[in-house]
């Protein structure tokens, strides 16, 4: 038995990524299953697990630091934030990571994931 989704790892709402997770898990869960063939489900499931467990990781880490970032108090902190997000070169350095990865064709790199700090 394996969990995908929510029931693997909830994710608060700062990224909107809760339904793009768990369609990541369910793609990369059927394809492990495929390549396993009539091979042991365990290695497939253990596959699926090591593939999707550094992504949601970093996804959720960086979900919940984005609360303390996104509603910080007016003030320094809030305007260095907003000059920062306010160019496509810092939102992308922020988000691209989530929204470019392809779950069907990529594995996770170490490289991939960050917070907004």
């Amino acid at each position: 038995m394996t969990l995908l989704g929510d029931a693997a790892h909830a994710l608060v709402p700062h990224h909107g990524q809760g339904a793009n997770q768990s369609i990541e898990d369910a793609v990369v869960l059927a394809a492990c299953l495929g390549e396993a063939g009539s091979g042991p489900l365990a290695e497939a499931i253990t596959r699926y697990e090591r593939l999707r467990r550094g992504r949601t990781r970093k996804v959720q880490y960086a979900s919940i630091s984005a609360a303390d970032i996104l509603h910080l108090p007016d003030g320094d902190n809030a305007d260095r934030r907003n000059a920062r997000l306010g160019s496509p070169e810092g939102t992308l350095h922020h988000l691209g990571w989530i929204h470019e990865f392809d779950a069907s064709t990529q594995e996770p790199s170490e490289r991939q994931g960050g917070t907004w700090l």
